[in-house]
């Protein structure tokens, strides 16, 4: 059968089952954002306020950044993700009752 789902703009995190160390993510998956495949990564963190909150990392696919750049051309930047970008989910800093890792069924 085939997949007759639309997967623009939603995305999937998975625990990441091989993480060794504390620099590697806690959550790895992918992400479709307007029709661009890319690869998103969560930690688990801590506020100051001791709640405790996703910090988020988006790149290009593995394979992508590994292959070297043409010299000469130059990639339009509104269809390419050319460095690593950095979210945080909800207000670390916030005491209110938003949604927390907790919430999340894993």
């Amino acid at each position: 059968m085939a997949n007759d789902y639309d997967d623009t703009n939603r995305g999937v995190l998975f625990k990441n089952k091989y993480k060794e160390k504390e620099s590697q993510p806690d959550y790895k998956g992918d992400i479709n954002v307007e029709g661009k495949e890319l690869e998103i990564a969560a930690w688990i963190k801590t506020s100051k306020a001791g709640n405790k909150f996703m910090s988020l990392s988006v790149s290009e696919p593995y394979e992508e950044r590994q292959q070297p750049k043409k010299s000469g051309s130059i990639t339009p930047i509104s269809s390419s993700v050319e460095e690593v970008t950095t979210v945080t989910v909800g207000d670390p800093g916030n005491d209110d009752d938003s949604a927390t890792v907790e919430d999340i069924p894993f």
